[in-house]
């Protein structure tokens, strides 16, 4: 099941309550990595001015297969330029 994502109410209202825990979880780890990408990214710029802009919503494809991807948009066009895949090791914590 996919459920699209604006606000942490979407979260409540479309999530179900037993899939709540592993929707916050995967998000959150998905919000870690691209906030460390983003730092990186900064830093190989060589600017202080934003390369990547946190989108206004997400999407949570509760599939069970703890998997994670965080994709990476120019923010001129819009056009992906890197895609970061991670595999949950099954139980782990944040």
């Amino acid at each position: 099941m996919k459920y699209e994502l604006r606000t942490l109410k979407d979260v409540f209202d479309k999530v179900p309550i037993d899939r709540i825990g592993d929707c916050m979880k995967e998000i959150g780890i998905a919000m870690i990595q691209a906030k460390a990408m983003l730092g990186l990214m900064n830093i190989v710029a060589e600017s202080e001015a934003s390369v990547f802009q946190f989108p206004e919503s997400t999407a949570w494809i509760d599939d069970g297969k703890n998997e994670i991807g965080v994709s990476f948009y120019e923010t001129c066009n819009e056009k992906e330029f890197l895609r970061v895949e991670t595999k949950l090791c099954k139980d782990s914590d944040v």
